[in-house]
């Protein structure tokens, strides 16, 4: 259904100040929609999740919010998680399309 869906929303795990933004997820299904399907995206965000440079958001991916997402993984199924995919979001084809909010406060991974 999210990939036709009129909207989609969701987050990423790191926003760099230069503009790209970084998401990364166990299987792709929740980051599948983000630059193929639905017309319009959302994206929500903490802006704990801002860092200064691209490198910066790789290293937040995997020093901050993976081993957080790991540890939330093993307590809630068991299991340990793991990136299986990994999306650099740079640009947008369609104007219009995306639209990021960020809210004030440290919120999710």
């Amino acid at each position: 259904m999210s990939v036709t869906a009129d909207y989609y929303l969701g987050s990423v795990n790191a926003i760099a100040q230069s503009g790209e933004l970084i998401a990364a997820d166990h299987g792709g299904a929740r980051i599948s929609a983000y630059p193929y399907a639905a017309e319009h995206l959302i994206i929500v965000s903490g802006i704990n999740k801002i860092v200064p440079d691209l490198d910066a958001a790789f290293a937040r991916l995997s020093e901050v919010a993976f081993p957080l997402e790991d540890a939330r993984s093993r307590d809630a199924y068991g299991k340990e998680s793991f990136i299986g995919k990994q999306l650099l979001y740079r640009r947008e084809i369609v104007e219009g399309r995306t639209t990021i909010v960020l809210i004030r406060g440290r919120y999710g991974f």
